[in-house]
């Protein structure tokens, strides 16, 4: 009631209307119990799958890796798959993958199982 009242609308409820800002906003959140795949399966991706694609191509937004690459795995849309793969196969910059790059490279493997 009180999220009415203030006027905000969570993304399940407003799938159709995903904008970028949204989907960078979503996955820019820090879950401590994870991604919350309700309002991950929601976004519309054709909208999300580009936004989560750049994020995963962005060497400074490697925190944010694993965010995105459980998020595509959990809209389930085929073209994620080849996103995900692409981006597990990928070799970074320096030999040796930080924490978050590590976390991010084994978050996309468990995201696959999402589509799947």
């Amino acid at each position: 009631m009180l999220a009415f009242l203030l006027g905000i609308v969570p993304l399940a409820q407003n799938a159709a209307a995903t904008t970028p800002e949204q989907v960078k906003e979503f996955v820019h959140n820090i879950y401590i119990e994870g991604v919350p795949y309700d309002e991950a399966s929601q976004l519309a991706a054709d909208v999300a799958l580009p936004v989560l694609k750049q994020v995963l191509d962005d060497p400074g937004e490697d925190e944010y890796w694993a965010n995105a690459a459980i998020t595509i795995g959990m809209i389930g849309n085929d073209q994620g798959v080849n996103l995900l793969t692409e981006f597990v196969n990928r070799q970074e910059a320096k030999s040796k993958l930080t924490r978050a790059q590590t976390v991010a490279k084994t978050s996309a493997v468990i995201a696959l199982g999402y589509i799947v």
